[in-house]
Formats: structure tokens, sequence, C-alpha cells
């Protein structure tokens, strides 16, 4: 056995051999399992809330027992069902850092590959979407409360304004029935003139 190269001093293990590229028939099964992949994905979107749930118990089970890609897709796929009840951002994302950065095969280029990282790409859009909705709803109370607050003032703008426009008019009522007092009070001292 030949000892390992030595560069600056410490030793290196040499790097294994790439592995072989698939076969044809390797790449048509491939091709198949993540054709079938889809029409799975497809079929159980579909299903009734408690048929679904049970698609994902049966699957969930089968990969705690087989952990391999194709059933780690599976349950992917079931996950990313919109609107399922069993729904875990969490574990769906954790299962698809796995599949992806898992060559399936030992091909970085299979289509099982390709597909989990398109889903890893579409799972990480709906988290950030999923995060920008929440920070808007958060920001909701703070933009209301904000909002109260220059309705407030302004209100309080409008009551000082009311309230000087009412001085105004005591101030007019003032003067016009004093004015009117003026007018009745030179009335009644003037003698009526009579034309001649």
């Amino acid at each position: 056995m030949k000892p390992a190269p030595v560069i600056d001093g410490s030793p290196t293990t040499p790097t294994p051999p790439p592995p072989p590229p698939p076969t044809p028939s390797e790449i048509a099964q491939n091709n198949q399992e993540a054709v079938d992949l889809l029409g799975y994905f497809q079929r159980v979107a579909v299903l009734p809330p408690d048929d679904l749930r049970k698609e994902y118990t049966a699957v969930n089970a089968a990969f705690q027992r087989d952990k391999s890609d194709l059933q780690r897709l599976r349950l992917v796929l079931l996950l990313s069902v919109p609107g399922a009840s069993f729904r875990d951002d969490a574990k769906l994302s954790g299962l698809l850092e796995t599949a992806g950065s898992r060559p399936g095969n030992g091909d970085a280029n299979s289509p099982q590959r390709q597909l989990a990282l398109l889903l890893q790409k579409l799972n990480g859009e709906r988290m950030r979407q999923v995060r920008e909705e929440q920070k808007r709803v958060e920001l909701l109370p703070r933009d209301d409360a904000k909002r109260v607050e220059e309705l407030n003032t302004q209100n309080k703008k409008l009551e000082g304004q009311l309230a000087d426009e009412k001085r105004r008019s005591d101030e007019l009522q003032k003067k016009l029935d004093a004015l009117l007092t003026i007018e009745r009070d030179l009335r009644s001292r003037s003698p009526q003139r009579r034309p001649n």
C-alpha cells in the first residue's frame, strides 16, 4: 500500500474517484420516479382532509422505516399540500435541506435532486412571503395607533377652530346687539320729522 502524500508536513487523504455516470436504464428509472412523484402530488393535492391525513400518516411511517430519497420526496410533497392540517414548515425545511444536498443515485443532476431543489426554492419563497405577511400584520396595530393619534390631533385642532369661531360669533352678536340698541336709542331720541 502506498503511503499518503505529504503536503506541508501533514499527510493528506486521496480524493475518491468520481462516481461512474448513470446508465441509460438508471436515467430512465430516475426520470420515471420524478414523473411519478409529480403525479403523486397531483393525486394527493385533491384528497379530502381525512384521506390526506391517512396518507400522511402512512407515508410518514414508511419514511421512518426507509429514509430513501423517494420516501423523503413523497413526505415533502405531502407537507407541501396547501391547507393541509398537518403542515409543518420546520420539518418540511429540514427534509428539503437534506434532500437538496444529497445527489440521488450518485447523480448531482438527477431529476429527483432537481425536483428537491425546486421544492426547496418554492418553500423558501413561500416562507419569505409568510414572514412578510406576519411582519405586515404585526405592523397593523402600530399603524392603527398612529392613525388614531393623527385623528385625535386633527380633532383637537378642529375643536380649537370651532371654539375660535364660536367666540368670534359671540363677539359679532354682541356688536350687532349693541348697534341695534344704539339704533333704537337714536330713533327714540330724535323727534320724527313730518314732511311739509
